[in-house]
């Protein structure tokens, strides 16, 4: 069954690439360019999950996390974390605020798909 995901991220290539990537799962995808866009579209759309990226203007992933997670609509989302940083502080603050799952850049599309379908499952 098809699933909504939502996909956070400043940078118009990333999106781009994993569009592409997400293309080859029967999902419906929507993409949104910073932390703040994530959360209001997040409200609006109730997403089955968000792919996050950590930096981002406006309001970054961790930020746009804990927003999530204090809204009883949106708390129940699970997300994935995706950054550059993978210093294991970055990832322990990701995961106390209730990061489902943290994926550090340069990824393996084959890892997000089997993490998505996890999460998802």
């Amino acid at each position: 069954m098809a699933k909504k995901i939502l996909i956070a991220e400043d940078e118009a290539h990333m999106r781009r690439f994993l569009g592409v990537i997400l293309k080859k799962t029967p999902h419906q995808v929507i993409t949104v360019e910073n932390g703040k866009e994530a959360v209001d579209q997040s409200v609006k759309e109730r997403p089955d999950l968000v792919v996050m990226d950590l930096n981002m203007p406006v309001m970054n992933g961790l930020e746009a996390t804990e927003a999530l997670k204090k809204d009883p609509a949106t708390a129940d989302i699970p997300i994935i974390m995706l950054t550059g940083d993978g210093h294991y502080l970055t990832q322990e603050s990701a995961e106390k605020l209730g990061v489902t799952a943290f994926l550090t850049k340069p990824f393996s599309p084959t890892k997000l798909i089997q993490q998505i379908d996890q999460v998802l499952n």
